[in-house]
This record gives C-alpha cells, sequence and structure tokens, in this order.
C-alpha cells in the first residue's frame, strides 16, 4: 500500500490511484500546494498495485540516447510561439498524420495547467510553450491504455518522472506509443504560481500566459502575462522572480531534488528541451530564436523523429552534456526552501521571493563547488554506461 511518510519519495503522477482496482486512493494539497496520495485503508485489498506502479520504488536502469541533435521546426512562426525550437509541433503533427491522438499540457479557464487531449493540428497551439507549474495526470493514464487496445497511435509528453509512471501503468510496450519527455528541473506547484500570477492580474482579465515568451529573445526566460484590453506584462529573466525560484531551487517539489528518473531513466522515446550551449557544441545560426536539444532514446522514436519536419545536426552526447547538466542531475535543493514555504500564507509572495532569493557569496562558492562534482558525475555517467552497453 502507498504510504507517503518522506514527500521525496512521490512524484505526484497519480498512477497508483489510476491503477487501484478499489479506487481507494485519493489525492489531496498538502500546505505547500503539492499533491499526495491518501488511501482509505478501510477498503484497500492490500493488492500491492500501487506499489508496483510507482516510479520512485520501480526505477528503470540509466542508459544512454542512441543519438543526438540540435534542432527547430522549419516553421518560422510555430518556432516564434514554442520555448525551444518547436520540435513538439512538428512531431505531433507526424502523429496527427497517422490518425493519433498527443496528449500534453495546456492552461484552463483559471491558467492552471491541465492534462487534455488533441487530436487536430489546428488545436494544437494551446500545447506549446512550456507550463512551469506542476500539472496532474488524473485518468490520462487510463485512456491512453484504452486508446492504444483500440489500436490507436498515441504521443504522451511529460516529465521524465511521468513517463516511467505512464511505462509501470501499462505494464507492456505498445508499437502504437510515443512516448515523449523533456530536459526537467523541477516543478513548482498551483499555490506558488496562483499567489505570483494574483499579484499582476485576476483570472478574468487575463488573455494569454507564456513562461518562455521570446519578445526579447529565447535565451531570455520572459514571462508574459497578456491582458484582455491589449496590456501586455513582460519580466525578463532579471526581474523574474517566478523563474528565479525555479532555477534557484527554492519552489519546486519535494522530489524534484533526489528525481527518479534521470539518467534516461524514464524509457522514453524521445527527450526534448533548449539547447543550452549549443554555440559551443555544433555550428548552427545563433538567431536567438530557440534552438531545441533532442536525444533519440528508441528505435521508434528515431522513426517517429525522421518523419518530421525538422532542421536537425547531429551532435556529440558527451559535448551536449556538458551544458546540460539537468539531463542526468536532479536540481539542488536551496537552502531557504523551507523558509520561504513556512512563511508562504504569511507573507507577500514577491516580497517572500525577494528575501529568499538573494544570492550571497557562500552561494557562490557552493556553485563553483556543485560544477566542479558535475564534471565527476557527468564522467562516472558516461563511463557506467559504456560499460553497460
Amino acid at each position: 500500500m502507498i504510504e507517503i511518510k518522506d514527500k521525496h519519495n512521490c512524484v505526484g503522477c497519480e498512477a497508483c490511484g489510476a491503477v487501484c482496482p478499489k479506487e481507494c486512493i485519493s489525492f489531496n494539497y498538502d500546505s505547500e500546494g503539492f499533491v499526495y496520495p491518501v488511501v482509505d485503508k478501510a477498503f484497500c485489498i492490500d493488492c500491492s498495485r500501487c506499489d508496483k506502479v510507482c516510479p520512485v520504488i520501480n526505477r528503470y536502469p540509466s542508459s544512454l540516447p542512441r543519438s543526438v541533435y540540435a534542432a527547430y521546426s522549419n516553421n518560422e512562426d510555430i518556432r516564434r510561439l514554442s520555448s525551444s525550437g518547436g520540435v513538439f509541433y512538428e512531431l505531433a503533427r507526424s502523429v496527427f498524420s497517422t490518425g493519433g491522438t498527443v496528449f500534453a499540457v495546456r492552461f484552463d479557464k483559471d491558467w492552471n495547467p491541465v492534462y487534455d487531449r488533441c487530436e487536430r493540428l489546428e488545436d494544437i497551439i494551446p500545447f506549446l510553450g512550456s507550463k512551469y507549474v506542476q500539472a496532474y495526470p488524473g485518468d490520462t493514464f487510463a485512456n491512453i491504455k484504452t486508446l492504444l487496445k483500440n489500436g490507436k497511435t498515441v504521443m504522451f509528453v511529460g516529465s521524465p518522472c511521468y513517463v516511467a509512471a505512464l511505462r509501470r501503468f501499462l505494464k507492456k510496450e505498445y508499437d502504437n506509443l510515443l512516448a515523449v519527455d523533456f530536459i526537467c528541473h523541477g516543478v513548482p506547484g498551483t499555490k506558488v504560481w496562483q499567489k505570483f500570477r494574483s499579484c499582476y492580474a485576476d483570472i478574468s482579465d487575463l488573455r494569454n500566459v507564456g513562461f518562455r515568451d521570446k519578445s526579447n529573445g529565447w535565451r531570455q526566460y520572459s514571462l508574459l502575462l497578456e491582458k484582455k484590453n491589449d496590456e501586455k506584462l513582460i519580466f525578463s529573466l532579471k526581474n523574474n522572480l517566478y523563474q528565479k525560484g525555479l532555477i534557484s531551487g527554492l519552489t519546486l517539489r519535494p522530489s524534484c531534488y533526489k528525481c527518479p528518473a534521470k539518467e534516461f531513466r524514464s524509457m522514453s522515446d524521445i527527450t526534448l528541451g533548449d539547447f543550452w550551449g549549443v554555440e559551443n557544441v555544433v555550428k548552427i545560426e545563433n538567431d536567438n530564436k530557440g534552438v531545441s536539444l533532442i536525444t533519440i532514446n528508441s528505435r521508434k522514436g528515431e522513426s517517429f523523429y525522421e518523419k518530421a519536419d525538422i532542421y536537425s545536426l547531429r551532435v556529440d552526447y558527451p559535448k551536449a552534456l556538458k551544458y546540460n547538466a539537468r539531463l542526468i542531475e536532479s536540481a539542488h535543493i536551496n537552502g531557504k526552501r523551507e523558509k520561504f514555504f513556512n512563511d508562504i500564507d504569511k507573507k507577500d509572495i514577491l516580497e517572500n521571493l525577494e528575501e529568499n532569493l538573494r544570492y550571497g557569496y557562500l552561494d557562490k562558492k557552493l556553485h563553483k563547488y556543485r560544477l566542479k562534482v558535475y564534471t565527476i558525475k557527468r564522467a562516472l555517467h558516461l563511463l557506467k554506461n559504456k560499460q553497460r552497453e
């Protein structure tokens, strides 16, 4: 029976609830704004299905990708609307051409991210772009299984831990499933996001939210809040407290600091992400419009990728890994995280973020130390998996 004693051991995938034959697992928000399972022991039959489906308890082995690319969509409009290179759109288009279905994340009416299905290319735009808030699958895994059994092609896009959970839930490999994850830094919860958003706009006033607006270029991490009166609030990386909280490890879910799916343990077919440091790895036009880092992790992923309308250049994995640590390394916890969440309902969210995001001398020393440690970790990852091959 699933029993969360240490919150680092729950990723919030809700697979335990989806697999429970007695439907005795519900999900509640904690004080930090993250969802955790609660078992009604009166109805539990101790079948252990919840334990078997958990991606934290049951971890896949680490591995190396089959191939790595720097890539972007040949459609300039799609590239502009996407967080990095627009490769998700091109993969979705390939899936739709077979009559398939895409499951990914969009915003709901309250500007919270939710999982939904999409079956037409003309409806895919709301699913473009990163959503830096945790979304919960709900009945997504069950719906995917039904479609797969009926012979439908399905593409699921989620965090590495969610892809690992889906694999455990399905129990078997489906040739008609394309599992796509992304290079994940970690996820803040709904509570932090809504408190931050409410400082600048009411839900009813918003027309659009973009966590990776490119008005100031791809590298600027700009957050866009666009109101119905045409007013646009754009927070560049320098003054984007929400994104700073994420990057610094201040606002993330506890499990993100001990991610069970790093080092390609998710069993995804394709991994998408921003190609940071691309200019140091491969010769590609430096137009600041966004370049994706793509890792192909299976033959099936390779087949889907080859059909997509994508400009891509093959790159050396060790070189790409040098600048993209989150492929194999969990986010580092911020030493002020506990204080931040203790005050989340007591202080103004902006004041709380400002107070706990101050970067001092010791933080700089710690950053340099972590870079040295990562060099060793990267070498061990490459050596371990090379020997395994």
